[in-house]
């Protein structure tokens, strides 16, 4: 019996007849079924980075310390989780005017974002005048060559504090490249494109905003692993199991263990004329040491003897790998 292959519109029209007959009593409900594309090609990705988490909390610690210094005022600045969108989905949440900054990673390949929406920016000005941390935003327009200044300024100190994070993982140059206040024309990769976003709590005179650093996931994907790796010391109850389990086995594993007491060239010739007594000599003499090998490869050093009444090796050093 041949099977037939459902296109997608086909199990979407599926899915809705099922939903509808489950609402009459006619069969079972699939409202809660959500179809899936095969062809997709959206990225897995898990939602702990860890080391990655490390780096926004140290870089969290290190720009409170910078701008509270800028801005001359107790600030908070503090790192929420980890979490991933696509680029274009990601963008039209974004207000216009705001300002969107791309910012090279050398040598990684690409770029990421640093969003820092309007009125942030407003409340950052407002403070660093004076002001007592007023929210106030337009939404037509542009900054002023004064508003673009002092942002630039603070996504500077930004990129200063956040390399200074990255370096105990991966030396990385933080550079700026442009600001934009459109997201359209901040679309560093295709629209649906993954992207490893972290939003960081700003909080200025008792007023909360957001500013968002974004990194697509091709750029970071050379250093996947050192961004999923356990931190020293936290390691999960189950790998120290596993680790058991396979020291456990490996103890009753069987090598072949050999010891050789010689060596010794022949041609071919001589090899032919070799008959009953005649004695080969070898490249060891009685009081050399004799080399063990474990499945090949050279492990001890010691003597020839037996043991009772058993050939056998004794041990006189162990040669490091």
């Amino acid at each position: 019996m041949a099977e037939k292959v459902l296109s997608q519109s086909e199990m979407d029209a599926l899915l809705k007849e099922g939903s509808s007959a489950g609402k009459q009593g006619g069969g079972p409900s699939l409202s809660g079924v959500r179809s899936y594309d095969l062809t997709s090609r959206q990225r897995v990705i898990p939602s702990r980075i860890l080391t990655l988490e490390m780096v926004n909390e140290e870089f969290a610690r290190l720009f409170q310390a910078s701008l509270s210094t800028m801005l001359m005022k107790e600030v908070e600045f503090v790192s929420n989780p980890i979490e991933t969108a696509q680029c274009g989905d990601l963008l039209s949440r974004v207000s216009l005017l705001s300002s969107i900054n791309v910012v090279g990673m050398e040598p990684l390949k690409g770029c990421a974002l640093i969003i820092i929406d309007t009125q942030t920016v407003y409340l950052l000005l407002d403070s660093f005048f004076g002001g007592s941390g007023r929210i106030h935003s337009k939404e037509t327009g542009e900054f002023s060559p004064m508003e673009s200044k002092f942002m630039r300024k603070v996504v500077n100190l930004m990129l200063s504090d956040l390399q200074k994070a990255w370096r105990p993982v991966h030396s990385v140059a933080l550079s700026y490249v442009r600001g934009e206040t459109n997201p359209k024309f901040a679309m560093v990769v295709p629209p649906r494109e993954m992207l490893i976003t972290t939003s960081f709590g700003l909080k200025v005179e008792g007023k909360t905003q957001e500013i968002t650093v974004a990194i697509p996931y091709p750029t970071i994907e050379p250093i996947w692993e050192k961004l999923c790796a356990l931190f020293q010391g936290q390691v999960s109850d189950g790998l120290l199991e596993w680790q058991g389990a396979v020291k456990a086995h490996m103890e009753t594993c069987y090598v072949d263990v050999v010891a050789e007491l010689g060596r010794a060239e022949l041609s071919i010739a001589e090899l032919t004329r070799l008959a009953v007594g005649d004695v080969i000599l070898v490249n060891k003499v009685i009081s050399d040491e004799l080399s063990m090998e474990v499945e090949g490869v050279l492990k001890f050093l010691g003597r020839p003897g037996s043991h009772r009444g058993n050939m056998a090796f004794q041990i006189t050093s162990v040669v490091s790998s």
